[in-house]
């Protein structure tokens, strides 16, 4: 199994997160999804990092 955690580094919150047992795009897509909707404001220029 694959975890993806979308999370606000400066308040510790995780916003969106998704679980699969493959680490194809649509991992990281679903977590982004749900990140965004859970935001409810507009995301144009912001930037995403990934270690």
């Amino acid at each position: 199994m694959y975890l993806c955690a979308i999370k606000v580094e400066h308040f510790k919150k995780v916003l969106g997160w998704s679980i699969a047992d493959h680490m194809r795009t649509e991992l990281v897509v679903n977590a982004l999804d749900m990140a965004v909707a859970e935001r409810g404001i507009d995301v144009e220029g912001v930037i995403l990092h990934s270690d």
